[in-house]
């Protein structure tokens, strides 16, 4: 073990340190990486975290509907995430309504359809699902031309 002691201009002693020199094998290296590795795990953790959410977050999912009357169950339920898009495609006369009230939605009450926004009339439209959902929500959707959505033209998404 080595001693250095530090002094200031005028002999006053600042500060004392005490010096090991390690052997520098193997072990002495292994041990350094081993124990450099254990005290930045929260780091590492944190690191990996952080990117695993924001993955997460900005990754969102992309769903294509072919959207006509005559809809069968299993074309009328989706099940998506908050963040993901749901694009409509269609020909001849149809658009895209969106109803807040399942029973309305089961009755098809034309009072309580509302356009999503501009160009919901025109195919292809594209539809982001609010980040604010939460798992368990549900969206409804229907055609409000004629009796489509007596037609089954009419989809709940499923927030999970």
């Amino acid at each position: 073990a080595t001693t250095r002691v530090t002094r200031a201009t005028n002999g006053q002693l600042l500060y004392t340190r005490r010096y090991t020199r390690q052997r520098r094998g193997l072990t002495s290296f292994a041990e350094d990486i081993s124990h450099r590795i254990m005290m930045n795990v929260p780091r590492i953790v944190l690191f990996f975290v952080s990117f695993l959410s924001a993955w997460w977050v900005v990754s969102s999912a992309e769903h294509d509907l072919a959207w006509s009357t005559g809809m069968s169950s299993d074309e009328q339920a989706m099940s998506a995430a908050a963040g993901d898009t749901i694009t409509f495609t269609w020909s001849y006369t149809h658009d895209v309504v969106t109803i807040d009230d399942e029973s309305d939605f089961d009755a098809c009450t034309d009072s309580a359809m509302t356009s999503p926004g501009s160009g919901s009339d025109s195919s292809p439209y594209t539809y982001t699902l609010d980040s604010s959902l939460k798992a368990g929500d549900k969206v409804f959707f229907t055609c409000s031309v004629g009796s489509h959505c007596n037609l089954n033209q009419k989809l709940v998404v499923t927030i999970v």
